[in-house]
């Protein structure tokens, strides 16, 4: 075969490997080109024709305007993450969870506008449908390109098995809070855990995905609360195993001042996505108000994602002679 015959030939093999990537990308472009179709019908009282609100009528309104932005930067954001993805697999793990959150973000939009404006109804129109719809295929094909990218060995399967064995058996250790059924527990620890030795990736599956199923099922809340509740819920775990170079890397000797910060840090920004995604639950399948369904999440989120640091801090120096003493390779493709 001639130098000029290789060149195509590796192009399209590339792109035969690569193309839940580009999938990805498409997906993600078309969600963000959705939000400019009518994407609320609004009603000023019963039997009046509905009305179309677009993305520039909703920034009028106070209360939407920090979700449609945060919406909007998911969006953008995701698309160079997952650009650059061949580059470094953990980005293809960030897009997945940046385009996870602006979806759930999406699906509270018209309840919040029905709240503020006092219209009569608020349904949800074609540009709200098909964005969230390609944001969520964007993130299944960012998921999926991600594990191509980081396949898991037998050895991390059963460190993660026991580890999500040991969270199941702990989420039903409880304290309740109140009446309406929040309770402190201790599950996120070892799901900390598996982020911090293993990355992103792994963190999202064992957290949002077989955590998540297992109780979601056992819980008794109903399969409808497992994409908000379960899957950004406990896969928010993730956001922690992008720091894991920077806490549990080769050069940190002992308990530092630089770990110690970035382990805080990424475990403030698990919590704060967990209680995004609880949050957003409570609004869409109870008809919490923003304040309500933060009133609700807060007393018992937080606590149990400070529970979960505080024990992570104790355990610093002794997982990092862990991780000296079982390394996690990196195994990528690249």
């Amino acid at each position: 075969m001639s130098v000029e015959t290789e060149k195509p030939q590796q192009k399209r093999n590339i792109f035969a490997k690569e193309w839940t990537k580009w999938a990805a990308l498409c997906a993600a472009v078309l969600a963000i080109c959705m939000l400019f179709l009518p994407l609320i019908e609004q009603k000023i009282a019963k039997g009046d024709d509905p009305s179309l609100v677009y993305l520039w009528d909703l920034f009028k309104v106070q209360s939407l305007m920090v979700n449609l932005i945060v919406v909007l930067v998911l969006l953008v954001g995701s698309i160079p993450l997952i650009l650059f993805s061949s580059k470094k697999s953990s980005l293809a793990v960030g897009a997945t969870m940046a385009l996870m959150i602006a979806g759930a973000l999406m699906v509270v939009i018209p309840s919040i506008y029905l709240g503020e404006t006092g219209y009569k109804s608020a349904d949800i129109n074609a540009g709200l449908v098909f964005g969230f719809a390609f944001a969520v295929l964007s993130a299944a094909f960012s998921l999926a390109f991600s594990y191509k990218k980081m396949p898991m060995s037998i050895r991390d399967m059963a460190e993660d098995a026991v580890l999500v064995a040991t969270s199941f058996a702990l989420n039903f250790v409880k304290i309740p809070v109140g009446a309406s059924g929040g309770s402190i527990n201790f599950q996120m620890l070892p799901l900390f855990i598996i982020a911090l030795r293993h990355g992103p990736l792994q963190g999202l599956i064992s957290g949002g995905i077989v955590f998540g199923v297992l109780t979601c099922f056992t819980d008794g809340y109903g399969f409808t609360t497992f994409p908000f509740d379960y899957l950004i819920g406990f896969g928010s775990v993730a956001v922690l195993g992008f720091l894991k170079n920077k806490i549990l890397g080769e050069d940190q000797k002992g308990y530092n001042v630089k770990g110690i910060i970035y382990l805080v840090c990424g475990a403030v920004a698990a919590t704060a996505v967990r209680l995004i995604g609880s949050s957003v639950s409570s609004m869409v399948f109870y008809d919490y108000s923003v304040g309500a369904a933060l009133a609700y999440n807060i007393p018992y989120i937080l606590p149990s994602g400070a529970i979960a640091l505080a024990v992570l801090l104790a355990l610093y120096g002794p997982l990092l002679k862990l991780n000296k003493r079982f390394p996690v390779s990196e195994k990528t493709d690249n």
